[in-house]
């Protein structure tokens, strides 16, 4: 039948209720589909972005979003005017590789006779080493800690911002691994601490002696001062959690006290101690206790 919504096993199905076929109706079913994989909610976050990005020009170009129309044509105009935007190779890379994941995923379900992603090269992620705060910037924004609080609260965020500089210099933690750390997860006679990683992993770390004073000194003055000490590790003067963003004001707020780095103009990103990691590399007993984290940044990764 003409109207028949239902398609003979094997085939693909072809027919669908009037405005079925709009990508932005297939979107919670394809992240339905990601959750049962186990993907981050950062990384559902992310397929969301790229398909509302991608749903927004096709409802520009053609007033709906009728995914039966997407070919590599669309997929190259798309790329071409999202980077004509101003959007970078990486921004760019990123989304075209949700978007394929929502294609591939679309044609294993048989909703469509054919993917349009298959053959299509992505623009490339920039990998071009991202600028960071040198070993003597790091030691300046750490004096900027260390001076006379004027207040209980400066004096916190102070102690606060020292423990977590020393501790992001002596692991080359992420910056969502940083925040993910808690209070709870120490143990402070080997320094060892577990921190869950990239694609929910849980990793195993070590801190050094000068960085767990510092945490111990900082969850000392945080019990005294806010009357609490589980949940996150670092927390603002309320007790709330550090996030990323938080963690990035930070050290912009540090770096402009301190007169270093790109302070003057706030990055998109978390300032990077990589260089200040690398000043490290040829010392041989940080290379042996950092192990295989220092091997992953020698190896590439320019931010935490």
């Amino acid at each position: 039948m003409e109207n028949n919504t239902f398609a003979m096993a094997g085939e693909p199905l072809r027919t669908r209720p009037r405005g079925f076929f709009g990508l932005s109706a297939y979107l919670e079913s394809f992240i339905r589909s990601r959750k049962a994989l186990d993907r981050s909610p950062r990384t559902l976050d992310e397929y969301r972005l790229a398909v509302r990005v991608f749903s927004d020009y096709l409802i520009g170009c053609y007033s709906d979003d009728d995914l039966r129309r997407v070919t590599r044509r669309e997929i190259r105009d798309f790329t071409s005017v999202y980077l004509q935007a101003g959007h970078t190779s990486t921004t760019a890379n990123k989304t075209l590789r949700g978007l394929r994941a929502l294609f591939n995923w679309l044609w294993r379900e048989e909703e469509i006779a054919e993917n349009p992603f298959a053959r299509v090269q992505l623009p490339p992620a920039d990998k071009s080493p991202r600028e960071g705060f040198s070993t003597a910037e790091v030691k300046a924004m750490l004096r900027v800690c260390e001076r006379r609080a004027t207040s209980p609260r400066a004096g916190f965020l102070a102690a606060r911002d020292f423990s977590i500089l020393v501790t992001m210099f002596d692991t080359g933690l992420r910056a969502s691994e940083i925040t993910a750390m808690t209070a709870d997860g120490f143990d402070w006679q080997s320094g060892l601490f577990m921190v869950p990683g990239k694609g929910r992993k849980l990793y195993q770390r070590h801190l050094g002696d000068r960085a767990l004073a510092a945490v111990d000194k900082y969850l000392r003055l945080r019990r005294r001062l806010l009357c609490e000490a589980g949940g996150p590790l670092w927390v603002n003067w309320k007790g709330g959690p550090l996030t990323r963003s938080g963690l990035r004001r930070m050290c912009i707020l540090r770096g402009q006290q301190a007169g270093v780095g790109n302070a003057t103009t706030p990055a998109p990103r978390v300032p990077s101690l990589s260089p200040a990691l690398l000043d490290q590399a040829d010392n041989p007993d940080w290379r042996q206790k950092a192990g295989a984290r220092l091997e992953e940044e020698l190896l590439g990764r320019r931010r935490i």
